[in-house]
């Protein structure tokens, strides 16, 4: 399948292709910096280093993840929307596709503090407004899912500095972030049936998936929850829906977490589409600058695109 997105045509404001390197949209830029300045952290986000920050529950660890993390957590999903070095051509065109206009229901789970969901509208936001992509109308649902309160709260102010910039692309989003907690059962049915609600009139479904090996590989929780995943994807899949799972490109993300996981999805999901299907492991990597100081950073990503529809 052709580019949906060409390399050529992603702007110089996006990807500076000559020294690879990505710059974060502007507009995703700037509220950051505003809610940093609201928490009392751009000081510390933009004056010192933090140190293999995963987040957590609490504030403590949220506010350290947002101020250390959140442009990588960004610059990860936006090298995967883009794919400004055609190595994730299946899935950067899967986003491009879905989101091209009409109505688009997203289950981000888990949230954080909106990397994905947030970065995704404003890389797409920016390239209607360079007249990359058509202003054709389009209606987005996010459905957010996360246990830190703290993280539900920036996402949420994050999403209303941004949403008036949004409306001037003609992206219509409505937003509802639900406290979840993927080890409670009673937890996840209430989200599943959050999802089923809300996704009703939806054209295009995407069920996102990130940054979640920190927990289910060093914690190792996996056995214990993926009945859980199990449950959300059964109740997601039907027409017109695909899973898309973002890791760091880690040695036990590629050795161990993709290989078992998706024996487990063509194991347990045999009416799936997507379980008769070669799974492809798409990596990539890039650099990106920091955004708020002078600095160079680095991100890579490990992405598998599940195909939920069923037969």
């Amino acid at each position: 399948m052709d580019r949906l997105i060409k390399q050529e045509d992603i702007p110089i404001s996006l990807w500076k292709k000559k020294e690879g390197t990505l710059i974060l949209p502007y507009y995703l830029l700037e509220s950051w910096k505003l809610i940093l300045e609201k928490r009392n952290l751009l000081k510390t986000a933009t004056e010192e280093r933090g140190d293999g920050e995963t987040g957590g529950i609490n504030e403590e660890a949220t506010h350290k993840h947002y101020s250390f993390r959140y442009n990588g957590s960004c610059a990860r999903f936006q090298l995967t929307f883009l794919d400004p070095k055609n190595e994730l051509k299946d899935v950067s065109n899967a986003f491009v596709k879905c989101l091209a206009g009409n109505d688009v229901f997203i289950a981000d789970i888990p949230s954080g503090t909106g990397a994905a969901s947030l970065s995704l509208l404003c890389n797409i936001a920016q390239l209607r407004e360079e007249n990359i992509l058509p202003r054709i109308p389009l209606k987005v649902k996010i459905l957010a899912g996360e246990i830190s309160q703290t993280a539900i709260e920036i996402f949420q102010h994050s999403f209303e500095e941004m949403n008036a910039y949004f409306k001037t692309q003609s992206i219509e989003v409505e937003l509802k972030i639900k406290e979840w907690d993927v080890q409670d059962a009673d937890s996840t049915s209430q989200l599943i049936k959050e999802i089923t609600i809300f996704s009703n009139n939806s054209t295009n479904k995407i069920l996102l998936l990130t940054n979640f090996t920190g927990f289910l590989e060093q914690d190792r929780k996996w056995k214990e929850v993926k009945d859980k995943f199990e449950e959300i994807f059964r109740h997601f899949s039907g027409q017109s829906t695909i899973a898309i799972w973002l890791e760091p490109k880690m040695g036990n993300v590629l050795t161990q977490f993709w290989p078992r996981t998706i024996k487990w999805f063509t194991d347990v999901f045999k009416n799936l589409i997507g379980a008769k299907e070669n799974i492809n492991i798409e990596t990539s990597h890039a650099n990106y600058e920091h955004g708020l100081r002078d600095g160079i950073l680095r991100t890579n990503v490990a992405v598998v695109k599940f195909n939920t529809e069923r037969e």
